[in-house]
């Protein structure tokens, strides 16, 4: 039973009362995740909203089934983060690393740990010899690294020439990345019902607006671009007004509020300004993430001026990149300059299965570090299923920030299990040669069987895993299991 320090209020939980919450944890994380992964996983329900019912998602994902699994022991949220961490920094080798730390624990719990450590340099240094360079001209390769993220997740249904599109697609985004190599690619995943075969558009952002269709479409487009506030800020309008009356017997000084019809003047004024200044600098659109109002709308439709509003942050996001637009946060007439201007060569009604958007064209330009612009994509996917598109997108974004690591660290291994069977083997060999540390032996021999545990991706193609993915997901296991087998007790604040 736990004890309560009252002074501290916490509890201190015994080593029995650890290890079965351990054990009991390692059961269950295995059940999921290898229930999940391989060529024949499943897929997972996860419920995405307790309070919603029908707030659900169908995942073979490992972090979209840990983000949502209910952790009641201070142990589980001591591993849910320590794999999450490996998790947010590569997006990929989850199960990995959950089925390693579980068959091990398994395995290992009432043993002690000491050869864990070994068997870990042992396997990075193994897989040193399986490295090599990912060539960036070699297009088979690009598609062999997509793969080797995609292909384990089974529920997106995703056919192989998804990866061929995707390396492609990565590519266009190569020479504006290697200035912002922390950044994630914008990639935009469109669904399209009764399309037969998936296409990507370059430089192209699709916006699921409305804009009066006689106002479209418009070409070689110069845009402003508002992101937080329509109303006017620089408006002298005080609270009271001060007159001064002269008669024969002296002066009087009287105070008077303003007439709300005499503020909406001031800001119609202000407007009228700002509009006239944008109709100088040859604007053609405006886009706002607000509702503007009828008045300013009017008069920028006389002046020959289209305008969409109620933008999300995520599409003025997109159109700022694909236009270099400068986001401008607030109607402030006299900040308004003609760099903050954006352009486009195309906008359009764009019709996708049975849904409108509008399509936001940008010139293709070289992509240097200062500038606003930024390579965007939009890929139309068909896909008949909400559901698996909801895991088909989480996947695409998966496979866009897989590559991009890359760029960091070029370093790939053989895939599809290939990489865990000559782990398996050189560990193997090492072990042999404890035969008398039988301790050691043992260790080492749990840290082979359970790479030999996970199951392999059937591939008929060439596939390849990041080496930095899964370096990452083998020291984070070890760490982790290493860690929980020295636990003696645990202090957790009390309930």
């Amino acid at each position: 039973m736990p004890r309560k320090l009252q002074t501290f209020d916490v509890e201190v939980v015994d080593k029995e009362e650890i290890s079965q919450g351990i054990l009991n944890l390692a059961y269950e994380l295995w059940c999921l995740s290898s229930t999940a992964y391989g060529p024949k996983g499943q897929f997972i329900l996860v419920q995405a909203n307790e309070l919603c019912g029908d707030a659900f998602v169908l995942t073979s994902s490992a972090s979209r089934i840990l983000d949502r699994i209910s952790l009641d022991s201070s142990v589980g949220v001591l591993m849910a983060h320590f794999i999450d961490s490996h998790l947010k920094q590569y997006r990929d080798g989850g199960h990995l690393c959950i089925l390693l730390v579980s068959k091990l624990l398994l395995e290992l719990f009432s043993e002690r740990y000491f050869g864990l450590h070994l068997a870990l340099e042992w396997s990075v240094a193994a897989m040193a010899e399986t490295e090599e360079d990912i060539e960036w001209q070699d297009e088979e390769a690009l598609v062999a690294a997509v793969r080797g993220i995609v292909a384990p997740k089974s529920v997106a249904n995703a056919p192989d020439s998804l990866c061929k599109l995707l390396a492609q697609t990565f590519v266009g985004h190569i020479p504006w990345l290697l200035h912002h190599p922390t950044d994630r690619p914008l990639v935009k995943v469109v669904q399209a019902p009764s399309q037969s075969t998936a296409k990507a558009l370059s430089h192209t952002a699709l916006v699921s607006v409305s804009c009066p269709r006689a106002q479209l479409p418009l070409a070689n487009v110069i845009i402003a671009l508002f992101n937080v506030t329509i109303r006017p800020s620089v408006i002298d309008t005080p609270s009271d007004l001060k007159i001064t009356l002269t008669v024969d017997t002296g002066d009087y000084h009287l105070a008077m509020a303003p007439s709300s019809s005499f503020i909406n003047e001031a800001e119609m004024l202000v407007w009228r300004r700002i509009a006239d200044k944008l109709h100088d600098y040859g604007v053609h659109l405006v886009l706002s993430q607000k509702k503007i109002p009828a008045f300013l709308a009017t008069y920028l439709n006389q002046l020959g001026i289209a305008a969409i509003e109620r933008l999300s942050i995520h599409h003025i996001e997109n159109v700022q990149a694909v236009s270099g637009a400068r986001m401008l946060s607030d109607w402030i007439g006299a900040g308004i300059t003609k760099d903050d201007l954006g352009f486009l060569s195309e906008v359009s009604h764009v019709q996708v299965g049975d849904k409108k958007y509008i399509g936001f064209v940008g010139r293709p330009t070289r992509y240097s570090q200062t500038s606003r612009t930024r390579p965007v994509s939009t890929l139309i996917m068909p896909c008949d299923d909400t559901i698996a598109f909801d895991e088909l997108d989480h996947v695409v974004q998966a496979a866009m920030y897989g590559l991009t690591t890359l760029l960091v660290d070029a370093a790939v291994v053989p895939g599809a299990g290939v990489t865990e069977t000559y782990l398996v083997k050189q560990l193997r060999l090492k072990a042999t040669a404890l035969s008398n540390h039988r301790q050691l032996e043992r260790i080492v021999e749990c840290v082979a069987d359970a790479l030999d545990s996970i199951p392999a991706v059937e591939a008929t193609f060439s596939v390849l895993d990041g080496a930095a993915v899964k370096r990452s997901a083998l020291t984070t296991a070890l760490t982790l299991v290493m860690a929980l087998l020295r636990l003696e007790s645990a202090v957790v604040t009390a309930p």
